[in-house]
């Protein structure tokens, strides 16, 4: 079914979920935007690519820090970011982004499993200082350049 009306039992709720999971059907449409994990880039190819909230502990997974893990554990985790973090950046035709943050409410940081590098008051609040993922390290100079915000707005005659 195209669409859910309401009625549908478990079944097929369940076999239109999977359907989207793992079949997803895009519009053919070059302005329209596309959220999804990386793994569900997997079979798909775009003009760019932004990947989002590219810190330590997000990608890879705060498994791959955690010292109470082996260090099998921790390398299992690991390979298996990076492959997908690679297969993601490697959906991009012509234009590929990360995005990066340094810092979050300690709060927020632990309830989403950053990998936190470093607290500190702020203003009274404890805040989570982050690091951006490894893997933009790892890939030296093949990694995408780096501009902050500032000054890319200068570049852009934005300021």
């Amino acid at each position: 079914a195209d669409r859910i009306v309401g009625d549908e039992d478990a079944a097929a709720l369940y076999a239109a979920a999977r359907a989207t999971q793992f079949a997803p059907v895009h519009e053919d449409n070059p302005r329209a935007v596309r959220v999804s994990s990386y793994e569900q880039m997997c079979g798909c190819s775009y003009r760019a690519v932004y990947a989002v909230g590219c810190v330590d502990g997000f990608v890879p997974a705060r498994d791959a820090f955690e010292v109470v893990s082996t260090d099998a554990d921790r390398a299992r985790v690991r390979e298996t970011g990076r492959r997908a973090f690679a297969a993601a950046a490697g959906k991009a035709s012509n234009a590929l982004m990360f995005s990066t943050f340094s810092k979050a409410p300690l709060e927020l940081a632990e309830r989403t499993k950053m990998q936190v590098s470093r607290v500190r008051m702020e203003s009274g609040e404890r805040v989570a200082t982050l690091r951006p993922t490894c893997f933009l390290g790892e890939a030296g100079g093949a990694a995408p350049i780096t501009l902050g915000g500032q000054a890319l707005l200068a570049d852009m005659g934005i300021d």
